[in-house]
């Protein structure tokens, strides 16, 4: 669900691929939603989320009569913050729309991409808007909205949107159990009882279990990641799976220190993986019997 909320200021997540505005506002949302966030591959790419960014800033409803803006200079308020990392595409509107500020954020926030009908008292300065996963392959989406007196009859409006895409899980990170016949798990106990321990498990079962719960996980994305700050973990967990064939690349797995695995084959590293329910580290320490 989304949620939005009046700021003074806020620090939005910007990024790459920067779209700026070619056509006329939108007085009306006259196309679909989901066919504007859904394209050909399932897979997340710079381009799919860079289309999803676009169709955020063109979907408000704004008054009619509502023009691009080229303005000299931009107010601070209305001014783009700078970029905090890598994975996120964005694009961006200045308009001038008519009318009071009051009147055309009443407009603005009881459509998409807000859907929320603003309450009587003093108009916001900035609305900001965030949704978790809004289209396979797409891990977030965030609008923000700003807005300030042009003239005492216009109204000047800034719209900016982000959208960071999910890497695409490549097939060498697969993990198809029949082809290892070992896997040796090494563990680092670093929080209560410090210490180090190693053991290799020839399982089929074990070795099925946990590739399932591998191949299970989604990959994370590069502008996420950077931008987490997380406590020192309890403990590491690296996994090195051996394969049947001498001539296959090795598969190693470690847990991170920020909700994610890293993957490597043959010493490339591969998408990072989300593990917000430390999947990988609840079964390794069930099988070392931590």
């Amino acid at each position: 669900m989304r949620r939005w909320v009046a700021l003074a200021a806020v620090a939005v997540l910007a990024g790459c691929g920067t779209a700026h505005a070619t056509a006329g506002p939108r007085t009306g949302t006259t196309a679909s939603a989901t066919a504007a966030r859904t394209s050909a591959d399932s897979g997340g790419t710079q381009a799919k989320a860079l289309a999803l960014a676009r169709h955020l800033v063109a979907e408000m409803r704004l008054p009619p009569g509502t023009r691009l803006a080229h303005p000299a200079s931009i107010p601070r308020l209305l001014r783009r913050s700078p970029p905090l990392g890598a994975g996120w595409a964005s694009a961006e509107r200045l308009l001038v729309a008519p009318g009071k500020p009051a009147a055309v954020w009443k407009l603005v926030l009881a459509y998409p991409p807000f859907n929320e009908p603003s309450g009587p008292g003093v108009a916001p300065e900035m609305v900001s808007t965030m949704q978790a996963a809004p289209a396979p392959g797409i891990d977030a989406d965030t609008v923000s909205v700003s807005m300030t007196a042009l003239s005492p009859t216009t109204t000047l409006v800034a719209a900016y949107a982000y959208a960071a895409w999910l890497p695409v899980r490549t097939a060498d990170e697969h993990l198809a159990p029949a082809s290892f016949r070992a896997v040796t798990i090494s563990a680092n106990q670093i929080i209560s009882q410090p210490h180090h321990l190693t053991r290799t498990f020839t399982s089929t079962a074990i070795i099925a279990r946990l590739a399932a719960s591998m191949n299970a996980l989604t990959p994370a994305p590069v502008g996420a990641v950077a931008d987490m700050s997380c406590p020192p973990p309890m403990g590491s967990y690296t996994l090195r799976f051996v394969a049947r064939n001498p001539r296959a690349p090795a598969v190693v797995i470690s847990t991170g220190g920020c909700l994610t695995d890293s993957v490597t084959v043959h010493g490339k590293p591969q998408p990072l993986l989300w593990d917000t329910h430390g999947t990988l580290t609840t079964t390794v320490r069930e099988l070392l019997h931590f």
